[in-house]
């Protein structure tokens, strides 16, 4: 056979870009047949194929052309045909032969910054290219990122314990990029860098170097995972797991529609969905025991206040804050970067929550010995919003932002903090409901008599905070 024509076979041979589980070999005492699909050329053409297979597949994943991420080029419109997209595409990789262009490629158009991805294989005659509009590149460059519209990590609907990180995502660490093709879904309990998923915890999702590869690692370490140095990962994002089972059969009313508690099911350890924070969607304070409530496009702490000043936190079985004037809530949410909540958002905050009841016991004796988060009411049912916020109604009475000028008493009236008095008595408006209020309790529920000077046993505080942009 001559070099010429061995060299041709070999071309077509590996034209044929599909995986073969097994490469065929020779049957002992069958005779040879010749030619380029022959008995002969069979081993030849399963490795050729693999081969040709893999080139593409890598070529894809490391964003090379062709085949991976062509030139961004500025197709002059919004909704370039499929031929100005094909010609584009067989203009960068030099030539006129479909099969060098294949699934998956992609080409940004410059006019509108979306991203344009081949979604059919070529491999048909004659060929024919499908390109799909997959929307703008989602770069994340530290804390930044040029696409808002969706976040780049949520939870996943059909499984408790997993998130999804979105197709596009780009992000670089050191030489090398993370940017996968399709969504990629992580098992939270499967990639932690020590022990069980707990309940109750805040878990951090690290981008961290494997080898020749980036590697996703879940950790309860902020800065980095257990071993790492944290200036050789970048953190994605983070999640909340539930703190107590949730229980079965909750419903709640909007809208004057009765529907099913999105939480019915979940059991302790996990993912609370809108607890899920990446660094395109993330609250302006840090995000630890936060969930967003994206009917009014906010953050919502999940538990009771604990803590003050610069130590006031969200946290499972913490020792709530009470007995402290609205004024001191107040500065303490300013020193974590929060606010106390609006009444509307409160009501849309606790949408879900056991309504018209208080907690098992009608009296402090739990908070005080467990703490905040994982409570039941007088009949059972988890005192948990949709969201996931914890003991919004019937526990704690919380301060909200909202204030209004009272007409009774006279003369200046002493606050704390030596900042300022008041006058008249000014209220500030409670919200929730306490722990012996009963029917008189839930999301809607609102207390006006007591001054932003009162410090009573049975109101707390709730932070809230506005999402970074």
């Amino acid at each position: 056979m001559a070099i010429e024509t061995f060299e041709d076979n070999f071309i077509e041979l590996g034209k044929n870009a599909e995986w073969k589980d097994k490469v065929r070999g020779y049957a002992l005492g069958s005779w040879v047949q010749g030619g380029a699909n022959g008995v002969d050329n069979v081993p030849i053409k399963d490795l050729a194929d693999r081969t040709e297979f893999l080139k593409k597949e890598v070529d894809t994943i490391i964003g090379l052309s062709p085949g991976g991420f062509l030139t961004a080029h500025d197709f002059g419109t919004d909704n370039p045909t499929q031929q100005m997209l094909t010609d584009y595409a067989l203009s960068q990789i030099g030539g006129d032969d479909p099969l060098r262009i294949w699934h998956f490629t992609r080409v940004k158009n410059l006019f509108d910054d979306n991203i344009w991805i081949l979604t059919n294989t070529p491999n048909t005659v004659p060929p024919i290219f499908e390109w799909t509009n997959n929307g703008p590149e989602i770069i994340v460059t530290g804390n930044t990122s040029v696409f808002e519209n969706e976040p780049i990590l949520f939870a996943s609907d059909n499984d408790r314990r997993k998130v999804i990180i979105r197709a596009g995502t780009k992000i670089e660490l050191g030489d090398k990029t993370f940017f996968p093709h399709e969504d990629v879904e992580l098992i939270v309990p499967n990639i932690l860098d020590t022990g069980n998923i707990a309940n109750g915890r805040d878990y951090y999702l690290h981008l961290v170097p494997g080898g020749d590869y980036l590697d996703i690692v879940a950790s309860l370490l902020k800065p980095a995972p257990a071993g790492l140095n944290p200036a050789d990962v970048k953190t994605l994002g983070g999640l909340h797991t539930l703190c107590a089972n949730a229980g079965s059969g909750m419903t709640y009313v909007e809208g004057g529609e009765t529907k099913q508690h999105p939480l019915n099911g979940y059991v302790a350890s996990d993912i609370l969905p809108y607890s899920v924070w990446c660094l395109n969607h993330i609250p302006y304070s840090e995000p630890e025991g936060m969930v967003f409530i994206p009917s009014l496009d906010f953050w919502c702490d999940i538990y009771l206040q604990s803590g003050s000043g610069k130590n006031t936190k969200s946290a499972y079985q913490g020792a709530a804050t009470r007995s402290r004037q609205y004024v001191d809530h107040v500065e303490d949410m300013f020193c974590v970067k929060k606010a106390l909540l609006s009444d509307e958002e409160f009501a849309a905050a606790m949408l879900g929550s056991n309504e018209q009841t208080n907690v098992a016991g009608s009296s402090d004796s739990t908070l005080t010995a467990n703490g905040t988060g994982g409570k039941s009411d007088t009949v059972g049912r988890r005192m948990i919003s949709i969201y996931g916020v914890e003991e919004g109604c019937g526990l704690l009475y919380q301060w909200l932002a909202s204030t209004t000028t009272g007409q009774t008493g006279s003369g200046w009236q002493t606050q704390n903090g030596g900042k300022g008095s008041m006058y008249p008595y000014i209220y500030a408006l409670l919200a929730g409901g306490g722990w012996s209020v009963g029917a008189d309790s839930g999301s809607r529920c609102r207390y006006a008599i007591y001054y932003r000077s009162s410090a009573i046993t049975n109101i707390g505080g709730r932070g809230r905070s506005r999402t970074r942009r």
